[in-house]
């Protein structure tokens, strides 16, 4: 992880693939490896190992957040690691059209 921070971002891909070889089933590895990836604009590395990461772990919140940030630079609408497939749903928990209601004070 001090590789990636340090902008060494080969290097720090390098260090997750010899941790996954060690353990498959590590999201944490994935998503790290994944952002590594974005950094470098290598976008379908990076789809493969969130969609990795978020089949061992759907509710992964670093996958998730790591997922947002490739669609926010990447401009990803689909789902990772499934070219041409339909764009996520929308979050259901509030309206992107209106905005949260104010805290009340009572």
């Amino acid at each position: 992880m001090a590789l990636a921070r340090a902008g060494e971002y080969w290097e720090a891909i390098d260090d997750f693939s010899q941790a996954l070889d060690r353990s498959l089933d590590s999201p944490d590895a994935l998503v790290f490896r994944a952002a590594a990836y974005r950094l470098l604009g290598v976008a379908d590395l990076a789809d493969d190992n969130i969609a990795r990461a978020l089949t061992l772990d759907p509710n992964n919140p670093e996958a998730l957040t790591e997922l947002g940030m490739m669609r926010k630079n990447m401009g990803t609408t689909t789902a990772p690691g499934k070219p041409g497939s339909p764009p996520l749903p929308p979050r259901r928990d509030r309206s992107p059209l209106m905005p949260r209601a104010p805290k009340s004070n009572a």
